[in-house]
């Protein structure tokens, strides 16, 4: 096999999700009539909800009260939105000769967020309970302001947005709500389907782009529209950004904020222009489609696997969050970082003494073992072997710490691991627990499995040590 042929083989397995979306793109492009049979019978809408209800299902739902420790990302994203990025559509249409086309472009800048970056902020190991409030944040901001920005920008343009107001309860509302209250409902079989949740909506987005790309009109006059809609792209990539240098509220954070505004909702973007301008204007937005659907995917991807040096934490002041900076680890002292960091471990024992989880510690006070998490923070507090479990054991400061945090959460007034820590993060000291039983049988970490978990140790933590003597 060719240098080239094993380079491709490794993108992919590095992108599955990119390259899965370029095929289906191709795919659309190739075999237009049977996508356009499909998307003209509801197909694009059938698949927005599923992408909603199966990424409703990925978000733990007591992340959402955590909106409020993000609130100033979540305002300046919003503001954002239907501010900056209508003036920057306004800017880069000057490239498109006036007429059906530009007005197309300028409909884009009006949207709110694509519907599909919750889930792409999901795959990319962001805050998806962020991404959704910014969805909601901003798609209300556009029902209410996209008409007097359209008729300021357009001259002639009337929209009536009554129609896509029903079209985003059904589409976005309804299958969001119902996808919160199934993982709540479902919690004992958390782990299994939250990834077949997650495999569902990377699977939605593929199928999406397919018909979108059906959708797509790509013509020698779509060449100055595709060179606005990547300026597009690239000035709301740097807005978002932009945000998340001046809000400082973290990685995950700042992935949703990333994605959220880079990505518009193209669906949306078409119904607006065909209301202000007739269904000649939003030809031009199955392009963008494809365009942002292939971005907001393969973005997900590189931030999901990106390791830059591997996350340091810091405490941010006046408040229980804790930030992410780049700082590369290579002992156990990343962990004692972490925890001095503000007081955070003494305000964990807190929380577990109260019954209740509020602030953000869970990866280096319960960490677990390397290959569950995915994200540079769950990774650069992964433990990599029982032996390196058996060190933690052994610090004179983590040991301690680890088995008065066990009993602690083994004591806890609550009454079940999720409403002690919310539903992702129970799982994890499940993981946790069993790494530790399985370097100590003596510890504290049965009490707890006992308690939580009817004595059951975690079967994926145990398939990872199968071969760790």
């Amino acid at each position: 096999m060719g240098i080239v042929a094993r380079r491709v083989l490794r993108a992919i397995a590095r992108y599955p999700e990119l390259a899965a979306v370029v095929v289906a793109a191709a795919a659309g492009l190739a075999l237009p009539s049977p996508m356009r049979w499909v998307a003209n019978r509801d197909g694009i809408e059938a698949l927005l909800a599923i992408l909603v209800f199966a990424t409703g299902i990925t978000i733990d739902p007591r992340e959402l009260s955590h909106l409020r420790t993000a609130r100033r990302s979540l305002a300046v994203s919003v503001v954002t939105g239907i501010t900056v990025l209508p003036a920057l559509a306004w800017t880069v249409a000057r490239l498109v000769p006036s007429g059906p086309l530009r007005d197309g472009v300028l409909a884009a800048g009006v949207a709110p967020c694509e519907i599909a970056s919750v889930a792409t902020t999901a795959m990319a190991g962001g805050a998806a309970a962020l991404a959704a409030g910014v969805l909601a944040g901003s798609t209300l901001a556009s029902v209410v302001l996209a008409g007097p920005i359209l008729t300021l920008q357009g001259g002639s343009a009337a929209v009536h947005t009554s129609s896509v107001i029903v079209q985003l309860i059904l589409v976005v509302a309804v299958p969001l709500t119902a996808g919160l209250a199934a993982r709540r409902a479902m919690f004992p079989a958390a782990a299994r389907i939250h990834r077949a949740a997650a495999r569902t909506a990377t699977g939605a987005v593929t199928a999406l782009v397919a018909l979108v790309a059906g959708e797509a009109h790509v013509t020698i006059r779509y060449l100055a529209v595709g060179g606005a809609f990547v300026l597009f792209l690239l000035g709301s990539g740097i807005a978002g950004r932009a945000i998340t240098r001046i809000t400082g509220e973290g990685l995950a954070v700042g992935r949703a904020v990333l994605l959220t505004t880079s990505m518009r909702d193209f669906a949306v973007a078409a119904a607006l222009a065909t209301a202000a301008w007739g269904p000649a204007a939003a030809a031009p937005l199955g392009l963008y489609g494809i365009m942002v659907l292939a971005w907001g995917t393969g973005a997900a991807g590189f931030l999901r696997s990106h390791r830059a040096s591997g996350p340091t934490l810091r405490a941010n002041a006046g408040t229980d969050k804790v930030i992410c900076m780049d700082l590369a680890p290579s002992d156990l002292q990343r962990f004692v970082d972490a925890q001095d960091a503000g007081g955070i471990y003494a305000r964990a024992i807190a929380e577990l003494r109260s019954g209740r989880k509020a602030s953000h510690w869970m990866w280096f006070v319960f960490p677990q073992i390397d290959g569950l998490g995915r994200s540079p923070t769950a990774r650069h507090f992964a433990i990599r072997s029982l032996e390196e479990a058996r060190a933690y054991l052994r610090h004179p400061v983590l040991g301690p710490r680890l088995r008065e945090s066990a009993m602690a959460a083994a004591e806890a007034p609550a009454s079940s691991a999720g409403d002690l820590l919310g539903e992702i993060d129970a799982m994890k000291l499940r993981s946790s627990m069993t790494l530790f039983l399985r370097s100590d049988p003596d510890g504290p970490w049965q009490s707890v499995l006992d308690r939580w978990f009817g004595g059951e140790p975690d079967p994926a933590t145990d398939a990872l040590l199968a071969d760790d003597p």
